[in-house]
């Protein structure tokens, strides 16, 4: 699209300077389509040489306020056209003569090389070098509108999140007039007790992001592993064209710690003195809770058949602490378990007190 509009410049220039005498140099400006103005927007400048020769010059480049205030006037040394498109190299502009005027908006691109806010007029003269003729100018009348830095998205600032490979998400600077900026990332884990800013600065960056020309990105897996617990500090900043278009504040983010295994919801039927009639399904494993009161160190117990009252053979020895234990019988190997019978699971501790519960056993 440029090289077309450039095409058409180039021709309409070419016949105006035909028929204009002493046109023999046009001005082509660039401007920025996001109405911001940095100092090397000077050069982004066509010179085109509507004459058949070489012409020596000199071009003065001068910003004024919209009241007319000078800003800045840089003078190049003797310059070369040739017929045709000419433009300008970092040469010109390094050996060039810099004035800045007296104004705040002269201190401002001075020390910040950007114009702040406001109405300008941004003016190109080309001389002859031999005769000081003017042989071609152009004023180009320019606003510098805010432009509002990037932000971070998300992670929300101090979330605590659950995926260790979280999608990082940011809002590009605005106001977004069909640019193609470019991002860099930064991320950092902190120490204990670290501020955020601190550890942007001084920490190895776990996670360093050039070239980004979208406004989100997944943290690689590639990458290091974002450990639960550990708090992490990420910042954001944004380019077009080699112009700062400023940087995020820096968050923080956590990744939340694994969730405790699944409690087992298994019921441990209590044990009693006096049986309430009820019984408790089992599929091999009599699982129960027994309240040892005599502080017995191993558990005596049986395990008989209702209806003929035999009991099962080869059962393992079980330790017991004082107070109340959850323990389980595995008895899924013993054959003398049969489908759809019931068991009675019975207690004799030191002291004679007997404790029972009624199982029925199937594999279904």
């Amino acid at each position: 699209m440029r090289r077309t509009t450039f095409k058409f410049l180039f021709i309409c220039i070419l016949i105006l300077g035909a028929h204009r005498a002493g046109a023999q140099v046009s001005v082509v400006f660039y401007p920025s389509p996001a109405k911001q103005f940095f100092i090397d927007d000077i050069w982004k400048t066509t010179l085109i040489n509507t004459s058949t020769a070489i012409v020596n010059v000199n071009v003065q480049c001068a910003i004024r306020t919209g009241g007319s205030l000078n800003v800045l006037t840089v003078t190049t040394q003797v310059m070369t056209l040739t017929p045709g498109a000419n433009h300008f190299s970092a040469i010109e502009s390094g050996s060039a003569k810099w004035v800045y005027g007296s104004t705040e908006q002269s201190t401002v691109l001075q020390s910040t090389g950007k114009l702040p806010y406001g109405q300008y007029v941004l003016c190109i003269t080309i001389y002859a070098a031999s005769t000081n003729k003017m042989l071609g100018s152009n004023c180009n009348e320019m606003e510098v509108a805010p432009m509002l830095p990037p932000e971070l998205a998300s992670p929300r600032n101090q979330e605590e999140i659950s995926v260790q490979y979280p999608v990082l998400a940011w809002i590009p600077p605005r106001p977004l007039i069909g640019l193609n900026i470019i991002y860099s990332l930064h991320l950092v884990a902190l120490q204990k007790d670290q501020n955020p800013a601190e550890g942007i600065l001084q920490n190895v960056p776990i996670l360093n992001l050039n070239d980004l020309t979208s406004t989100y990105t997944t943290y690689p897996v590639t990458a290091q592993t974002l450990e639960p617990g550990v708090a992490y500090a990420w910042q954001l900043g944004a380019s077009y064209e080699g112009y700062n278009l400023g940087t995020t504040d820096i968050w923080t983010f956590t990744v939340k710690p694994p969730p405790p295994p699944p409690t087992d919801d298994v019921i441990y039927p209590v044990a009693t003195k006096i049986s309430d009639g009820r019984f408790y399904v089992t599929k091999g494993i009599f699982r129960f809770a027994y309240n040892d009161k005599a502080n017995d160190k191993k558990l005596s117990y049986v395990i008989k058949r209702m209806d003929k009252r035999e009991n099962l053979k080869s059962l393992p020895d079980i330790e017991i602490k004082p107070g109340v234990n959850k323990l389980q019988i595995d008895a899924r190997h013993n054959t003398a378990l049969k489908e759809k019978q019931y068991y009675d699971l019975e207690i004799t501790d030191s002291k004679g007190q007997v404790y029972k519960l009624l199982f029925y056993y199937t594999t279904e």
